[in-house]
């Protein structure tokens, strides 16, 4: 899709959520966030064709289209996804957006969305009530103000995971860390604890924790 004049372009680099490009992905997220105590509120529907599901996503205020990659990319700390219901199937379709950080205003967008692109309910699970809406980041944020505190090794789901802690000042610190320190092994995790929340990154994307 083009920009309409006037409207900024997004990129690859622009994504700071969690996209999943198959159930088992989805599944096997969720299994290890679940495994780490983390709940959160979902809205996924079921659509009969991917460009159903795909422009019902891209209707979604978060969502937007990366110029470069042309991959879906969500600029709010939240999981998201358009894949096949069943692998390897001729098979419907699951349009998802999830996480912690998932407001109010923007779930009801999403399920307005969702069924104004003729999709049908899997699951959906409201944020509480006392959810508005969704907090930027503010300011730039310094990388260099983040600071290592700890790291854990657990066992999630049966499999062994490591998780390093750091502390940081604001939001937009810890995001401009998670930012620039990729992960590149499954089962390790990068959280960074701040007074606006602890956000987090895995080899998947970045999500935000308890």
């Amino acid at each position: 899709m083009t920009p309409i004049f006037g409207q900024r372009a997004y990129y690859e680099k622009d994504n700071i959520g969690t996209r999943f490009t198959s159930a088992d992905q989805a599944g096997a997220h969720r299994l290890m966030t679940r495994g780490a105590g983390i709940e959160e509120p979902c809205i996924d529907y079921v659509f009969p064709r991917e460009s159903d599901a795909l422009a019902a996503m891209l209707d979604v205020p978060c969502i937007k289209m990366a110029k470069d990659t042309k991959n879906l990319i969500c600029v709010e700390v939240l999981k998201f996804g358009v894949f096949r219901r069943y692998e390897g199937a001729d098979d419907a379709f699951i349009a998802l957006l999830e996480g912690k950080g998932l407001a109010r205003d923007l779930w009801t967008a999403a399920k307005n969305a969702f069924e104004k692109h003729g999709g049908r309910e899997v699951a959906a699970i409201e944020p509480p009530q006392t959810a508005g809406t969704g907090k930027p980041a503010s300011g730039i944020g310094s990388a260099d103000a983040v600071k290592f505190s700890h790291e854990e090794n657990r066992i999630v789901a049966g499999f062994p995971a490591t998780y390093k802690y750091y502390d940081a000042p604001d939001k937009a610190s810890a995001m401009a860390f998670l930012k620039k320190n990729s992960v590149m092994r499954p089962s390790y995790f990068l959280v960074v604890r701040s007074p606006e929340g602890t956000f987090c990154r895995d080899i998947q994307g970045f999500f935000e924790g308890q």
